[in-house]
């Protein structure tokens, strides 16, 4: 059982870290052509960028819920306040990215209608940080208690 909220910390960030470098590396074959040498820096990237948008969306719901350590309890409105805020910065963050080019998309990527962003970046920034948090959650409480 983990008692202390940075070590909770290092959790999320160790977990979100492995699910969206696992996410980026699968699903490179949706983005446009990047030699493989920089497609694994480019990736690795992208991957820091994604924990920081879990831990940016884990300082909000901290913020609401007034409580650091929300995921000891994992309330309902906690997941319910996690996907709500990473539906929308997947969003606003994939469609950023898109308007500066730092990526671009093939014909492959399948895209989210009527908001035109790739269906994979969208549904990698919406679950990925609830996910993390389910997993953090087991593990901060102890994996046997439900």
């Amino acid at each position: 059982m983990v008692t202390n909220k940075e070590t909770c910390l290092y959790i999320i960030a160790i977990v979100a870290f492995i699910f969206n470098f696992v996410w980026e590396n699968l699903h490179d074959s949706w983005y446009a052509d990047y030699n493989i040498i920089m497609r694994r820096f480019f990736y690795f990237g992208c991957t820091l960028g994604d924990v920081f948008l879990v831990f940016f969306v884990y300082g909000l719901v901290a913020w609401i819920q007034k409580d650091l350590l929300w995921l000891k309890h994992f309330p309902r409105g906690g997941l319910l306040l996690t996907l709500v805020f990473s539906m929308v910065i997947a969003v606003l963050a994939e469609g950023i990215a898109l308007k500066l080019q730092l990526w671009n998309y093939n014909e492959k990527m399948p895209l989210v209608p009527v908001i035109g962003i790739g269906l994979s970046p969208f549904l990698q920034i919406t679950l990925l940080p609830a996910l993390t948090f389910y997993i953090t959650h087991r593990i901060f409480t102890g994996v046997n208690r439900t």
